[in-house]
C-alpha cells in the first residue's frame, strides 16, 4: 500500500510538473510495465488490460483527466482570492469619532469651495468687501479664504487693540491670523492667533446675479477640536525651531566677530551725525560736532542718505521738524547727546538702546561689547 501511495504521489507531482513544461514520455513508447506501473499510481486496475494498446489508452484517458483538473482549479482559486479582496475592498474602514468630524468639517469646506470655483473672481471679492475684510489675491487664495469666512464666519477684531486680524493664508495649510493695526509710526500690534475668534454673521449682498451666492444661507461652523489641537501643536513645533535656529545664528555670530580694540579717537569711525535741534534747544550744536568728528566721526547739516544717527533731545523731538519726519521715514535712530558720550567712555560704538528717542536701534549691544 505504502508503494502504491508513493507511485500515485510521483505520479500527480510529474502530471503538474508536465503543466509547468515538464514532460513525460508518450504512451507509445513505454513499456508494459511502466504502463501498468503509471496506471496503477493513478488508481487505475489494470489487471484486466492484457494488450498493450489498452494500457496505452488508458494512459491517455487517465493523463488529461488530471491536467482538466489541474486547470479548472488554477482559475477557480484564482476566482476565490479575487471575490475575498472585493469583499474586503467593499468593507469601510471604521473612523473614529475625531475622524468622523474632521471628513464632515472637511466635505463642508470643499463644497463651498467647489461652488465658488464656478464663480467669477469679481463676484468672490465682492463678497469679501461687503464683509469689511481683505479682498487682494489671486484666484485660488479668494476662493479658499472666502470658502473659510463662509463656513467658520470673518475674524474678530484684535482682543487687544482691536484691529483687523487676517489670515495669512500664503500657506495653504495656515491657520495664523495676525492683527494687522499699526501699534505706533514704527511697529504693528504683535498680537497673533490659531483660529482666531470669529463674527457670528456674515453678509451676502443682495442680487448678486449668481444663484448659489444669492441662496446661500450662512450658519456658522465651528473647528473640530482635534484639528485645532493638531495646529497648535504645529504651531508650537515651529515656533520652537525658529528659536533654536535663532540662538544658533546668534550664537555663531558672537563667535565670528572679533572685537576691535577701544579707541575713544575711532569709535566713530563708521557714524555719520545730523543734529535735529529747535530755536528753543539747549542741544550746544558746535561742542557735539567737535565730539563726533574727534571720534572719527563724520557730521551732516541735513538727514542726507549717509546719515546714521540723528541727534536730539526729548523737547526738540516733540516739537517734531524736517529733520525728526526724515529720520523716521529713513528708520534712523534718533538718539541723545548722552550716547556720544557713552562711546567716547567705552571707546567703541555702543547700543543705543537706553539713549533712543525714536527709531530702532542700529548697533547690538552683544556684537559691539558695549553697554546701554
Amino acid at each position: 500500500k505504502r508503494e502504491d501511495a508513493d507511485r500515485r504521489t510521483r505520479f500527480v507531482a510529474g502530471v503538474a510538473g508536465d503543466t509547468e513544461g515538464m514532460s513525460k514520455p508518450e504512451p507509445q513508447t513505454m513499456s508494459v510495465r511502466e504502463l501498468k506501473g503509471e496506471l496503477k499510481a493513478g488508481g487505475i486496475d489494470t489487471s484486466t488490460m492484457l494488450e498493450k494498446e489498452e494500457l496505452t489508452s488508458a494512459i491517455k484517458t487517465l493523463r488529461a483527466v488530471v491536467v482538466k483538473s489541474e486547470v479548472k482549479s488554477e482559475p477557480e482559486e484564482k476566482g476565490k482570492k479575487a471575490k475575498a479582496e472585493k469583499v474586503k475592498k467593499e468593507v469601510p474602514e471604521k473612523l473614529s469619532k475625531a475622524d468622523q468630524e474632521m471628513k464632515k468639517h472637511s466635505d463642508k469646506l470643499f463644497g463651498i469651495r467647489e461652488k465658488l470655483k464656478e464663480l467669477p473672481n469679481s463676484a468672490l471679492r465682492q463678497m469679501l468687501d461687503a464683509n469689511n475684510v481683505y479682498s487682494s489675491g489671486g484666484e485660488v487664495t479668494i476662493q479658499a479664504r472666502l470658502s473659510d469666512y463662509m463656513l467658520h464666519g470673518c475674524p474678530a477684531p484684535c482682543p487687544q487693540c482691536g484691529g483687523e486680524m487676517r489670515l495669512d493664508d500664503r500657506d495653504a495649510g495656515s491657520r495664523k491670523f495676525s492683527c494687522q493695526r499699526w501699534a505706533d509710526e514704527f511697529s504693528k500690534c504683535q498680537y497673533t492667533a490659531i483660529n482666531a475668534a470669529r463674527e457670528s454673521s456674515f453678509v451676502v449682498p443682495g442680487n448678486t446675479g449668481y444663484l448659489y451666492l444669492d441662496n446661500f444661507k450662512f450658519k456658522k461652523t465651528p473647528f473640530p477640536k482635534s484639528l485645532i489641537s493638531e495646529q497648535e501643536r504645529a504651531e508650537a513645533a515651529t515656533q520652537e525651531k525658529q528659536k533654536g535656529r535663532r540662538e544658533a545664528r546668534e550664537a555663531a555670530d558672537c563667535m565670528e566677530i572679533e572685537l576691535p580694540p577701544a579707541d575713544p579717537a575711532t569709535c566713530l569711525a563708521m557714524v555719520v551725525v545730523a543734529l535735529h535741534a529747535t530755536r528753543s534747544t539747549k542741544l550746544d550744536k558746535a561742542a557735539i560736532k567737535a565730539q563726533v568728528i574727534g571720534a572719527g566721526g563724520d557730521f551732516a547739516a541735513s538727514v542726507t542718505a549717509k546719515v546714521t544717527h540723528v541727534v536730539s533731545s526729548d523737547h526738540d523731538v516733540a516739537l517734531g521738524g524736517k529733520a525728526i519726519a526724515a529720520a523716521i521715514s529713513k528708520q534712523l535712530p534718533v538718539v541723545k547727546s548722552s550716547w556720544i558720550d557713552a562711546c567716547i567712555a567705552e571707546g567703541r560704538a555702543v547700543s543705543e538702546m537706553g539713549h533712543l528717542l525714536k527709531g530702532q536701534p542700529r548697533q547690538e549691544e552683544e556684537r559691539m561689547g558695549g553697554k546701554k
